[in-house]
């Protein structure tokens, strides 16, 4: 083999080995991406929960909430099981802070991103609603203690 074609045999060895490299690197890409989204999805809605409910949260600790109306400047609000559709807040909240979001029957599932359990409130897009007690009713609410079932052991 003369110089030239040796020359042609590593620039097409290159080629094909970058080509190779690329192709690995995007399926591992896609793998990841995969794996990653598989618990993004939002999971399937039990049938006791309202079509309008929407989904927020992570996978296994998110809730379905749905709301229910407004009046007097608070948000009616119940939250779902994501497992089983059991409800586990019924509940008022208002705004924490200012806030330049508007909430309304027309616009309320766009501004919904998530709801904080351990910490009362659920976020929303320019702002956050703070849980208004006590509540109406729930598996996270004893209304017979008034609490939380988790401060049960606090009150007397």
């Amino acid at each position: 083999m003369n110089k030239t074609t040796i020359k042609k045999w590593i620039k097409r060895l290159a080629i094909l080995s970058a080509f190779c490299l690329f192709i690995f690197i995007c399926l591992t890409g896609l793998i990841i991406h995969a794996l990653d989204e598989g618990c993004s999805q939002i999971p399937e809605k039990p049938a006791n929960i309202p079509q309008s409910a929407v989904w927020t949260g992570e996978c296994e600790t998110g809730h379905w909430v749905n709301l229910v109306e407004i009046h007097d400047g608070k948000y009616h609000f119940m939250l779902y099981d994501v497992s089983n559709g059991a409800l586990m807040l019924d509940a008022d909240f208002v705004f924490e802070g200012k806030s330049n979001c508007i909430i309304n029957e027309d616009n309320w599932q766009n501004q919904i991103l998530s709801y904080k359990v351990e910490a009362d409130w659920i976020n929303i897009n320019g702002g956050k609603l703070k849980l208004v007690l006590p509540a109406y009713g729930g598996e996270y609410w004893d209304k017979d203690k008034g609490a939380f079932i988790w401060d049960n052991d606090k009150i007397e």
